[in-house]
């Protein structure tokens, strides 16, 4: 009889994501910051606070080789896929003319506030961005 076992992955063991070169760069902008905290050690500002903490956290980031915010950002096979169907009772040609006026795109795409197009090969783009800013 054949026992076949199944095991997580140990998350203990954390892989390298940085580059040799970020790695070096995280040591020394580490200590840079943990220096410049210790410095200004009795004096007891936010500031402080966060040169001590981020400089530890660049050193720990640079030794061990592992930055769980690049492994977030280059997570891949997590892709969301929406489709929408929707019928639109205009001639083809028509949809497409409109599609392809960029002074239009804020019409659909509520992100955008306005695009003029200056010129043939170029145009200017206002966006929404949060916090109410153009």
């Amino acid at each position: 009889m054949e026992t076949k076992g199944y095991y997580l992955e140990d998350s203990s063991e954390t892989k390298v994501n940085l580059t040799t070169s970020n790695r070096v760069l995280s040591v020394a902008g580490g200590t840079f910051l943990l220096t410049s905290g210790v410095k200004n050690l009795f004096e007891p500002t936010l500031g402080n606070l966060f040169r001590l903490a981020g400089g530890a956290y660049l050193i720990y980031r640079g030794i061990k080789g592992h930055c769980p915010i690049t492994d977030a950002l280059n997570e891949k096979g997590k892709v969301l896929n929406i489709r929408e169907t929707m019928v639109i009772n205009r001639p083809k040609e028509e949809v497409y003319a409109l599609w392809r006026n960029l002074e239009n795109l804020p019409r659909f795409m509520k992100h955008l506030s306005e695009v003029k197009v200056l010129n043939e090969n170029r145009s200017a783009w206002k966006a929404k961005v949060p916090g109410g800013l153009v």
